[in-house]
C-alpha cells in the first residue's frame, strides 16, 4: 500500500507543477495579448488624431493664427512663436496648392525642394518641403498637387513640412 500510495503523491505533485506552468504560461500568454491590444488601441488612436489634425489643419486655419496679413497682425513676433510652439510645431496637415517652382541639385540623393502656393491671397509660394528625385521630376509649374506632412517652422518665406507625401490633383492652372 506504501508504494501505490507514494506513486500517487509523486504523481499528484507532477501535475501540480504542471498545472502551475500551464498557469504561468496561459497568464504570460493573456498579458501579451492584453499588451497587443493596448499597442494596436494607441496606433489606431494615434492615427485617427492624425486624420483629426489633416482636416482641421487647414492653410487658412494656420494663417490665421500665424500671419500677420492674414489674421495675427495684433499679435507680437513672440506670440506668434509661442503659439507655433505650443500649437502648430509637429501637427500634420493636407493641402492642396499649386506647384510654383521645384529646386533641387542633380546629385543622386539629395532632396529636392518644392515650392507651392495653397492659399489664394498668396501672389508666390506660402509652403515648401523636400521630396526625392523621382517625385520632383514628375511635377510641373501650375499642377494642383495634394501635400500631407508635418508643420515644422514657418517665417518670411512661408511654412515648411516634413514628412511630406505628395498625391496629385491632375488640374493645370491656366497660364497668364
Amino acid at each position: 500500500m506504501n508504494i501505490i500510495q507514494g506513486l500517487w503523491q509523486r504523481l499528484r505533485q507532477a501535475d501540480y507543477t504542471w498545472a502551475w506552468l500551464l498557469i504561468v504560461l496561459g497568464a504570460g500568454l493573456f498579458c501579451l495579448r492584453e499588451h497587443l491590444r493596448y499597442a494596436d488601441h494607441r496606433r489606431e488612436a494615434a492615427l485617427r488624431q492624425i486624420e483629426h489634425e489633416k482636416r482641421r489643419n487647414t492653410i487658412q486655419v494656420v494663417d490665421r493664427s500665424q500671419s500677420p496679413a492674414k489674421g495675427a497682425g495684433w499679435k507680437t513676433d513672440a506670440q506668434r512663436k509661442a503659439s507655433w510652439d505650443e500649437v502648430w510645431e509637429g501637427q500634420w496637415v493636407r493641402w492642396t496648392g499649386t506647384v510654383v517652382q521645384v529646386s533641387g541639385r542633380a546629385t543622386a540623393g539629395d532632396p529636392y525642394t518644392v515650392y507651392m502656393r495653397c492659399s489664394p491671397t498668396t501672389s508666390l509660394s506660402d509652403t515648401r518641403f523636400e521630396v526625392d528625385r523621382a517625385t520632383a521630376l514628375s511635377l510641373s509649374k501650375g499642377e494642383t498637387i495634394t501635400v500631407e506632412g508635418t508643420l515644422a517652422d514657418h517665417g518670411v518665406f512661408g511654412y515648411k513640412l516634413d514628412n511630406a507625401h505628395v498625391s496629385r490633383a491632375g488640374r493645370r492652372e491656366a497660364s497668364p
